[in-house]
Protein backbone atom coordinates (compact mmCIF):
# COMPACT_ATOMS: atom_id res chain seq x y z
CA UNK A 1 0.00 0.00 0.00
CA UNK A 2 3.03 2.63 0.87
CA UNK A 3 4.38 2.17 -2.47
CA UNK A 4 1.04 2.43 -4.31
CA UNK A 5 0.29 5.52 -2.60
CA UNK A 6 3.99 6.67 -3.76
CA UNK A 7 3.33 5.91 -7.11
CA UNK A 8 -0.14 7.72 -7.01
CA UNK A 9 0.85 10.52 -5.76
CA UNK A 10 4.12 10.53 -8.27
CA UNK A 11 1.30 10.05 -11.44
CA UNK A 12 -0.82 13.08 -10.11
CA UNK A 13 1.51 15.33 -9.47
CA UNK A 14 2.99 14.98 -13.17
CA UNK A 15 -0.81 15.66 -14.74
CA UNK A 16 -0.65 18.14 -12.32
CA UNK A 17 2.31 19.36 -13.38
CA UNK A 18 1.46 19.59 -16.76
CA UNK A 19 -1.16 21.61 -15.88
CA UNK A 20 0.71 23.87 -13.89
CA UNK A 21 2.69 24.83 -16.61
CA UNK A 22 0.06 25.90 -18.79
CA UNK A 23 -1.85 27.37 -16.37
CA UNK A 24 0.91 29.90 -14.81
CA UNK A 25 0.35 30.67 -11.02
CA UNK A 26 1.74 27.73 -9.12
CA UNK A 27 5.43 27.83 -10.24
CA UNK A 28 7.50 30.19 -9.03
CA UNK A 29 11.45 31.33 -9.59
CA UNK A 30 13.44 32.49 -7.04
CA UNK A 31 16.92 33.98 -6.82
CA UNK A 32 19.27 32.70 -4.19
CA UNK A 33 22.38 35.07 -3.80
CA UNK A 34 25.74 33.73 -3.53
CA UNK A 35 27.56 35.27 -1.36
CA UNK A 36 31.90 35.55 -0.73
CA UNK A 37 31.67 35.67 3.01
CA UNK A 38 34.93 37.50 3.20
CA UNK A 39 33.78 40.41 1.15
CA UNK A 40 30.19 39.89 1.34
CA UNK A 41 30.08 40.71 -2.03
CA UNK A 42 27.25 38.77 -4.36
CA UNK A 43 29.03 36.60 -6.85
CA UNK A 44 26.37 35.09 -8.44
CA UNK A 45 22.57 33.75 -8.08
CA UNK A 46 20.84 31.00 -8.01
CA UNK A 47 17.65 30.42 -9.76
CA UNK A 48 15.19 27.96 -7.97
CA UNK A 49 11.86 27.21 -9.14
CA UNK A 50 9.16 26.73 -6.43
CA UNK A 51 5.53 24.65 -7.30
CA UNK A 52 2.99 25.32 -4.84
CA UNK A 53 0.23 22.95 -5.67
CA UNK A 54 -3.46 24.30 -5.32
CA UNK A 55 -4.10 20.68 -3.14
CA UNK A 56 -1.02 19.54 -1.51
CA UNK A 57 0.73 22.86 -1.20
CA UNK A 58 4.43 23.53 -1.59
CA UNK A 59 5.70 20.78 -3.56
CA UNK A 60 9.80 20.21 -2.95
CA UNK A 61 11.64 20.49 -6.18
CA UNK A 62 13.31 17.50 -5.26
CA UNK A 63 10.24 15.24 -5.76
CA UNK A 64 8.87 17.03 -8.58
CA UNK A 65 11.98 18.16 -10.74
CA UNK A 66 13.34 14.12 -10.63
CA UNK A 67 9.59 13.52 -12.02
CA UNK A 68 10.13 16.04 -14.45
CA UNK A 69 13.22 14.92 -15.62
CA UNK A 70 11.86 10.88 -16.29
CA UNK A 71 9.66 12.46 -19.18
CA UNK A 72 9.05 15.16 -21.64
CA UNK A 73 7.82 17.85 -19.38
CA UNK A 74 11.28 18.69 -18.09
CA UNK A 75 11.65 20.34 -21.75
CA UNK A 76 8.99 23.18 -20.49
CA UNK A 77 9.86 23.58 -17.13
Amino acid sequence: PKSDNAHRRAFRLLRDLESALQSGGQLALHYQPRLELVSQRCFSAEALLRWTHPEFGPISPGEFVPLAEATALISPL
